[in-house]
């Protein structure tokens, strides 16, 4: 009964879907506004978030007295949960975030940013190039002729890429991550050591396991799951895997019991000392200040490629998108163009300061910013390299992110079970994003 609802509701949300909204040629005259506006997120700590928007109120008069109600949510599958919900009782959140690594049922339910608003042009020199790639669009509109009109869809805040924690007091070093390469060869050295050297693999156990999967694909050139096929697919699924193997002489496999046993995961064992190392994204730095000690001991760097020539690194972050039902969007537009600016991101980064910058020329700024005021040796200028960087198409990300994790923990088969998951992934975000044969079953 339950899936029945849940597909019933999702099959609304398609419906509603078709009736989006593109917005207008030009803004709204900003002015002095009032009322109650909702803004939702995810990750994000809400009162961090509420400070930074009383700094948006003084920076604009006419709003002050605006209501801001902000709603945070820990994980992505509840967010997404809860905002259909509120799609269809038609209280859905006038600001909110869609993730860059999904092909997203509520885009359509967005308004695009005029360029009077963000000029498109700068905005491609302000900031990276994936960013531009991702977020300015063509819409077709009538004038005297047909023509293309760019439009920014999307604005950033921030982004995040996959890095690696490790403890030095066993002995690894920054240059062992220097490459895929290097990470295997310091494992087969420290055998005698009586600790796994690095958890990636088992899902379950793994915090961002997904992730870390879709940043193996991206090395072998696949930017999305439709994508994830052939060789390219049983190399990626070979490499990755390889890191938890016994024989390699890594055997996280062996610690798997274990971290289910005591509903434990990779970040717990790193600070109990039973790993050397772990790959996570930088917002570990949360749990580590309260499991780590003593602190000058973590060291961290970016994720590691196997050659020069590799495939680009993952980029991970959320955009802020206006609902197109919203009632007096010059105050969203306000808040974008807000955004649009080194001293505004600056400001939402030193709220939360292990995300990187989108904007090209705050890197240098930040390069000898700690990310933790907790750590005495991680800096974000640690972070930065020459590597392009993608987003990774999951199509649907709470469908990829949630069934992926069976596929990890199947020691023995897991790459049958993967090509299982991916035609099941598919077919069932085919049916929530495009209403497509919705009376077939993707079993």
């Amino acid at each position: 009964m339950i899936i029945g609802w849940i597909v019933l509701i999702l099959i609304v949300i398609g419906v509603i879907m078709l009736q989006s909204s593109t917005g207008k040629k030009k803004a709204p005259t900003t002015k002095s506004a009032s009322g109650q506006y909702t803004i939702w997120i995810v990750d994000d700590s809400k009162t961090q978030f509420t400070q930074f928007l009383t700094s948006f109120k003084e920076a604009n008069a006419s709003m002050s007295s605006v209501d801001y109600v902000v709603e945070s949510f820990d994980d992505y599958e509840t967010y997404s949960q809860a905002l259909s919900s509120a799609f269809i009782q038609w209280k859905a959140p006038d600001l909110f975030v869609l993730n860059n690594n999904e092909t997203s049922l509520f885009q359509s339910r967005t308004v695009a940013i005029p360029n009077d608003v963000v000029k498109i042009n700068q905005f491609r020199k302000d900031y990276k190039t994936i960013f531009n790639n991702d977020m300015i669009i063509d819409l077709w509109e009538v004038d005297e002729q047909w023509e293309p009109i760019k439009w920014l869809r999307w604005m950033p805040a921030w982004y995040e890429t996959l890095w690696v924690f490790y403890n030095r007091r066993f002995k690894f070093k920054g240059p062992d991550f220097n490459s895929l390469a290097a990470m295997n060869s310091a494992i087969s050295k420290v055998r005698e050591l009586d600790v796994t050297p690095i958890a990636i693999w088992n899902g379950s156990t793994i915090v961002d396991s997904w992730d870390i999967l879709a940043q193996f694909f991206l090395l072998n050139k696949v930017t999305g799951i439709t994508k994830a096929d052939g060789t390219k697919q049983k190399q990626t699924l070979w490499e990755y895997t390889a890191f938890g193997s016994s024989s390699g002489q890594n055997a996280y496999n062996d610690l798997f019991d274990v971290a289910v046993n005591s509903n434990s995961d990779n970040i717990e064992l790193f600070a109990n000392k039973e790993v050397w190392a772990i790959i996570a994204y930088p917002r570990a730095v949360k749990r580590l200040e309260v499991l780590w000690a003593p602190k000058a001991s973590i060291y961290a760097t970016s994720f590691p490629h196997s050659f020069s020539w590799d495939g680009p690194s993952l980029a991970n972050y959320n955009y802020f998108v206006i609902n197109s039902d919203s009632q007096q969007k010059d105050i969203w537009y306000a808040f974008m163009q807000y955004l649009n600016s080194d001293e505004w991101v600056e400001a939402y980064i030193n709220k939360f300061p292990y995300y990187l910058p989108p904007r090209i020329n705050l890197e240098e700024d930040l390069i000898e910013k700690k990310v933790s005021n907790y750590f005495d040796n991680i800096f974000i200028g640690d972070f930065y390299s020459d590597e392009e960087l993608s987003s990774f198409d999951k199509w649907n990300k709470v469908l990829y992110d949630k069934n992926v994790i069976p596929v990890l923990d199947d020691f023995a088969s897991y790459l049958s079970k993967f090509e299982k998951f991916k035609a099941q992934t598919l077919c069932q975000a085919d049916k929530i994003i495009n209403l497509t044969e919705l009376w077939k079953s993707c079993n």
